[in-house]
């Protein structure tokens, strides 16, 4: 998963997420590409916050 920014409990589209939903729709599956960008949002773990203090 390669996710570029996040926000906790938001669901931001990552590049693996695009890759599929652009699959799923060229494969006419509607419903799966409905799926990935309804889906529960991740918890990120680290925020910015913290990413600050480490530096």
């Amino acid at each position: 998963m390669k996710t570029l920014a996040g926000v906790n409990y938001v669901k931001l589209i990552d590049l693996t997420d695009k890759s599929s939903i652009i699959e799923a729709l060229k494969a006419d599956d509607t419903f799966a590409a409905h799926n990935i960008i309804e889906a529960e949002p991740r918890r990120i773990l680290d925020g910015y916050e913290k990413w600050r203090e480490k530096s």
